[in-house]
């Protein structure tokens, strides 16, 4: 079965992301140029190819002032940890830069990539959503964690019959928010899941 035209710009979107996220920017470039041969009228391929582009052969300068940026040691100590596999942490630090700078696209990039690598965790680990995750612990215990408020909201909706996919539409939350959270409250022992 052959990709549809839409279905082949957003996998070149994603490939340029990835590419663009760990370093290699010619070959995020000659994605996002892809893409606008199939939609010139692509806008997230434009700003991404513009900024690519932008950024593509900074000045030995820029780039020393960058390494001195705390946000770039930042980012790049976020791309060691993606490459050495610690996604959580490496998502976690890369949240912090986004929170700073919403409009940065490095950052953008690289937590696309880590969401996505996560994603594919998660859901082994809650078998693709439909495990069914239930209170481990007594309710009062629940209270001796300091849980985010996202954390509690998932977990007040778990009951022991809903599984994970079902979680995602009575939270109304992210599907990768859900599993993420989900994942978090079996590590601490909070939750267990069963199939």
């Amino acid at each position: 079965m052959t990709e549809s035209s839409q279905e082949t710009s957003e996998r070149l979107m994603r490939e340029g992301l990835d590419h663009y996220a760990m370093g290699d920017d010619a070959r995020a470039i000659e994605c996002w140029r892809r893409v606008l041969e199939l939609d010139p009228g692509h806008a997230e391929a434009q700003d991404y190819l513009r900024t690519a582009t932008d950024d593509e052969a900074p000045s030995e300068a820029v780039e020393a002032e960058e390494q001195a940026n705390e946000g770039g040691a930042l980012l790049e100590t976020a791309s060691e940890m993606l490459r050495s596999g610690e996604l959580a942490d490496a998502l976690e630090l890369l949240e912090t830069l986004e929170r700073e700078d919403a409009s940065n696209l490095a950052v953008q990039g690289r937590i696309e990539l880590a969401r996505a690598r996560l994603l594919d965790d998660y859901r082994g680990r809650l078998c693709d959503g439909i495990a069914v995750p239930q209170l481990r612990i007594a309710a009062d215990e629940v209270m001796k964690f300091n849980l985010p408020a996202d954390a509690g909201f998932v977990l007040s909706s778990i009951d022991g019959t809903t599984s994970v996919n079902d979680l995602v539409d009575v939270t109304g939350m992210d599907p990768f928010a859900v599993m993420r959270t989900c994942c978090r409250l079996l590590d601490a022992g909070i939750v267990e899941v069963h199939p």
